[in-house]
């Protein structure tokens, strides 16, 4: 027993198997939940693929319609086993959620579906407890189908959290279906008006990591919302990170 377990330690093939297996985003993802999350939280928009807790955490999932709704919204999902959904909310305003009442929040690649990023991260942190976190992953955009849009700038976030995001909705329709769908001319028109009128979800914005990170950094010191940064990791296709919910304004921490 003592030589197969020191086969298993020492053997360079095993570590670089294990090495790549840890940084895969699924897998670190299921290892970074289970050191940051604890008590009771919610899940926003897990669809079919919730995150998996190590026991005894308890999460809520909630989305703006049920399964079945949600099913024919995502067809190309009908045939996923979707999570079950215990509140019915908008997941930018968490409206029925009591301020400081949850643990964590988890988010897996929403926020960039979300038409107001900010109006949400302002919104997670009112019902995360001090101390509490937002788990959070997003897509990096020079990985993924929004190679050649341009990130999303903290300016372009300000002006959506001031002004509505209906400003700049068009504006993101016509860019998803030019840049990402290769359209052009009167049939990009056409198409961005139709998945206008239905709602159609889109990443409305991207970001590479330098550009998440300055998000982060700008709604700290220009919004002055109560957080620290855990944790900010690239690792696949994906961005991986924890917010933890300061006990007063960031700015006021630093005066």
């Amino acid at each position: 027993m003592k030589r197969l377990l020191r086969w298993l330690v020492l053997n360079p093939r095993l570590i670089k198997l294990l090495s790549r297996i840890s940084t895969h985003p699924g897998i670190r993802r299921r290892i970074v939940s289970c050191k940051y999350l604890y008590g009771q939280g919610l899940e926003i928009g897990a669809l079919h693929n919730p995150l998996p807790v190590c026991p005894p955490v308890k999460v809520r999932y909630v989305d703006q319609r049920e399964p079945g709704v949600l099913k024919s919204h995502y067809w190309w999902l009908k045939s996923s086993v979707f999570t079950r959904v215990d509140v019915i909310d908008d997941g930018e305003k968490l409206a029925s959620i009591a301020d400081g009442s949850e643990d964590f929040i988890i988010a897996n690649h929403v926020f960039e579906h979300l038409e107001d990023p900010l109006l949400a991260l302002e919104n997670w942190l009112r019902v995360v407890r001090t101390g509490g976190v937002i788990f959070l992953s997003v897509p990096n955009k020079n990985k993924t189908f929004d190679l050649n849009r341009a990130a999303t700038t903290f300016d372009h976030l300000l002006m959506d959290l001031r002004h509505g995001p209906q400003v700049s909705r068009r504006q993101h329709y016509l860019e998803w279906v030019t840049q990402v769908g290769d359209m052009s001319g009167p049939d990009a028109e056409d198409h961005a008006t139709h998945l206008m009128e239905t709602r159609h979800s889109i990443h409305f914005h991207c970001w590479d990591p330098a550009a998440l990170w300055e998000l982060l950094l700008q709604s700290r010191e220009e919004l002055g919302l109560p957080m620290d940064v855990d944790l900010f990791e690239v690792q696949g296709n994906e961005m991986l990170v924890i917010i933890r919910k300061a006990g007063k304004a960031a700015t006021e921490a630093t005066r």
